[in-house]
Order: C-alpha cells, then sequence, then structure tokens
C-alpha cells in the first residue's frame, strides 16, 4: 500500500513535467529530435543549392520579384497555403499541424543591400550594385529548410507555423517599411498569430547564439533641417553665413547631447548629408541637411528631440535664418518580450550548451522586426556563422565582406525546428495578453 502511494506522486511528478514542459525535452522529445536531424540531412542539398542560388541573384528592396517566386515555389511544392503581398514582393504562407492550437510566426527578410561584391566565390552577385551583405540569403534557405522538415512532422505540430517572408525595410520612395506592409496586409491575421520569431545571422563564432531580452536594437529616425537666409538679409555684406550656420548647428547638437545624455543611455547622431550653394564666392540662400538619430530609450529620443528644437531657437537669433525641422520616425526600439526568452532559453542550452548562449547588451544597430515587437510578443536571436578561426573586422551589418560559414545554415535550420515547436507546446502563446503585459 505504502509503494502504491509512492509510485502515484512518482506519476503525478512525471505528468506535472510533461503538463509543464510539453515533453521530457520542452516541447520536442528525444525522438522528434532525432527526426529533425534526419530531415535536415535529407535536404542539406536542396537548401545549400537555394541559398547559392539567392546569392548569385540579389535583389534590392521592393524589387524582390524573382526572389518571391522562387520562395512561393517551394512554399507550393510543400502543399503550405500561401498568400502574395499586394505589392508582389513577399509571401506568406501557413504550415497547418494536425493538431489545434496556437499560431506561431517566423518572420524573413529577403531584399539585398546596394553593395557590389568583392570576392572570388563561384557564386558571387552577377548584379552589379546589390549583394546579400546581410544574410537575408541565408535567412530564407534556414526558413524554407524549416518549413521543409516541420512539413513531415505536421503530426507533432499543434497549432500552425506562418513563414513570413517581407521585402526590404525601404519598400517606397517614402520609405515605407516592409514589415509594415506585411503587417497593414494582414499577415499576422487569419489564422491570428500569437508571437513571432526571427533569426539574424551575424559576424561571430559559428554556433555562438546571442540572446537577450527587453530592448536589443535601436530605434531610429531621419532629421531634415532646413536653413533659410532672412529675407530683409540676402544682400551682402548682410547675408547670413548658412554653411558656418549648419557647421554650429550639427557641432552643437554633437556636443550638448554627451552633455544632457547619461553615458548609460547609448545614442547616435549622425548627420551624413549637407547641400548648399552652387558658387564657391557666394553665400547659399539656403542650406539642407539630413541625417539620424538612433536610441534605445525613449527618454533619449525625447531630450534629442528638445535639444535639436532649443539649438535650432539659438541659432535663428544667432545667425538671422529660418530654420525649419522635419522628423520621421522609421523604425520603433526592437523590445524581445522576456516572457517568450524564458521559454526558448532552456531549448537553446540544450540545444548548444550553456556556455554558447550569450547574453549581449543592446546595440545601436536597426532591425525592423521591432514593428512586429510593437503588435505582439516576439523575439530575435543571433546566430554566429564565421568559423571560429576567423575573426571579422567588422562588427554591424550589413558589410561586403560578411561570407558567412553555410553550415549556419543547417544548424539555423535544426535551432528554429526545435524553437517553434518548443513555443507551440505552450499554452500561453495562444493568448499574446498573457505575454504582454
Amino acid at each position: 500500500m505504502i509503494m502504491i502511494s509512492w509510485r502515484k506522486k512518482e506519476l503525478m511528478g512525471l505528468l506535472l513535467i510533461l503538463v509543464t514542459f510539453g515533453s521530457p525535452l520542452f516541447g520536442v522529445d528525444r525522438l522528434t529530435s532525432l527526426q529533425i536531424k534526419r530531415e535536415i540531412r535529407q535536404i542539406e542539398n536542396d537548401v545549400l543549392q537555394i541559398r547559392r542560388f539567392l546569392h548569385m541573384n540579389p535583389e534590392l528592396s521592393a524589387e524582390e520579384f524573382e526572389t518571391t517566386k522562387l520562395i512561393a515555389t517551394k512554399l507550393l511544392a510543400l502543399n503550405l497555403d500561401l498568400h502574395s503581398s499586394e505589392a508582389r514582393t513577399g509571401v506568406t504562407a501557413v504550415l497547418r499541424g494536425e493538431n489545434e492550437g496556437a499560431t506561431i510566426a517566423f518572420i524573413v527578410p529577403i531584399n539585398a543591400q546596394p553593395f557590389d561584391e568583392q570576392n572570388s566565390l563561384s557564386y558571387r552577385s552577377l548584379n552589379p550594385g546589390a549583394m546579400h551583405a546581410c544574410g537575408n540569403d541565408v535567412h530564407i534557405a534556414i526558413a524554407l529548410g524549416t518549413a521543409m522538415v516541420l512539413n513531415k512532422l505536421r503530426d507533432k505540430i499543434p497549432g500552425n507555423i506562418k513563414f513570413i517572408f517581407q521585402p526590404g525595410g525601404k519598400t517606397q520612395a517614402n520609405d515605407y517599411s516592409g514589415a509594415k506592409m506585411m503587417i497593414d496586409q494582414g499577415a499576422l491575421d487569419n489564422p491570428p498569430v500569437g508571437a513571432a520569431l526571427s533569426l539574424q545571422i551575424w559576424p561571430a563564432e559559428l554556433g555562438k547564439i546571442y540572446f537577450s531580452s527587453g530592448t536589443v536594437l535601436a530605434g531610429e529616425e531621419e532629421i531634415t533641417i532646413h536653413l533659410q537666409a532672412d529675407k530683409n538679409r540676402l544682400a551682402p555684406p548682410e547675408a547670413p553665413d548658412l554653411i558656418a550656420a549648419a557647421a554650429w548647428l550639427i557641432g552643437s547638437f554633437q556636443q550638448i547631447a554627451s552633455r544632457e545624455i547619461p553615458s548609460t543611455e547609448p545614442y547616435l547622431i549622425y548627420m551624413g548629408k549637407i547641400h548648399g550653394g552652387n558658387r564657391p564666392q557666394e553665400q547659399p540662400p539656403q542650406v539642407a541637411i539630413e541625417g539620424i538619430i538612433r536610441y534605445l530609450q525613449p527618454s533619449t529620443q525625447a531630450t534629442l528631440h528638445r535639444l535639436l528644437k532649443e539649438l535650432s531657437s539659438s541659432l535663428t537669433n544667432l545667425f538671422h535664418t529660418q530654420c525649419r525641422i522635419t522628423w520621421n520616425s522609421k523604425i520603433p526600439p526592437l523590445y524581445n518580450h522576456p516572457e517568450l526568452g524564458e521559454i526558448l532559453e532552456p531549448s537553446l542550452i540544450h540545444l548548444q550548451g550553456k556556455e554558447n548562449i550569450i547574453n549581449t547588451s543592446p546595440l545601436l544597430f536597426t532591425h525592423d522586426f521591432s514593428q512586429y515587437s510593437q503588435k505582439i510578443p516576439a523575439f530575435l536571436l543571433f546566430l554566429g556563422a564565421l568559423p571560429s578561426s576567423k575573426k571579422p573586422s567588422f562588427r554591424f551589418l550589413p558589410h561586403p565582406d560578411f561570407l558567412p560559414n553555410e553550415q549556419s545554415i543547417f544548424l539555423g535550420i535544426e535551432i528554429m525546428s526545435h524553437l517553434l515547436l518548443d513555443l507551440l507546446a505552450k499554452p500561453t502563446v495562444s493568448s499574446p495578453s498573457a505575454i504582454i503585459h
């Protein structure tokens, strides 16, 4: 009788583990894990050829027509439910599991960057002025490979996986982001998406995963400043020196911001374009300045707005000019939802080992995946994609020298297959309100 009572408690404890984690391995049991590895081996050559074809044929933002066709063809072959974007660049596909449950999105940008590729690869870019310098060719291959693998595991999927292949960050003349376009066209609806994941390969050691909750990437705003000479002072020698005024404004903005903003709040001010005048011996009647700010905290953004407004008022009095400032908010900061991180981290540790999971500080790098994290629980991971022997001379992407190790494709497929299944095993994912506070 005592033995039966003990056995009952033991079974109840095991049942609690299974309910909490979906399986002993957090949603993916050992047999499923082995099946994922086996399926990856079956498709290695296919996904490698997809990546190399995309690398040879890169398409810039808003021009990803052939890229979209290739993706759609591969997804149709898997009998997934497809929906093309109205812009004809970008596509969504739903892989429906055999069991009812939530819907998780895997977000994948598909655009190339405006670089000339300078290397001796046999599959280097054939399109001058376009290169996959941010790894989106690899990201597409990872996502398609993940779809191929999980398509064979539909009986293991308690819900749906929506693959969202989105056009680039700048898709129109007004810099309408590809993420926002897909959201506005209903990419997160029908079926409604409970959470979203994305994977960014990174110039770091292969297999290292950079993982952090909270604000991880910067928001960005464009600034346009127009300086106009006072109409009563256009004639020399009273004509104001707008070039000097522009130099004073740029220098003062940088200098005063460094005093006003705490060192614990990283930010970036970059004025990359200035135009004024046509002749060296004449003062221009107007000058235009264009630049960006990047920030992690809303308080930093507010301080930068206030400082530039105050400086523009001072400039008007000092240089007798009119000053007009236009702000164009492009990308909000990227927030990785901690509640998702708590679910994902055990899976990553199990897959890669704790020593390969690296918590990072926020970066002044932007990614319009942040548009999704404004709407639903979302999480972006960074996967190292360079051999351990190779130390890059650059830290951020895009970069024309970025040549990822192709083993990162197969590793990325395995990681994303596990994470998507693990996340679907959690009942909280079906209710965004249970995650977003």
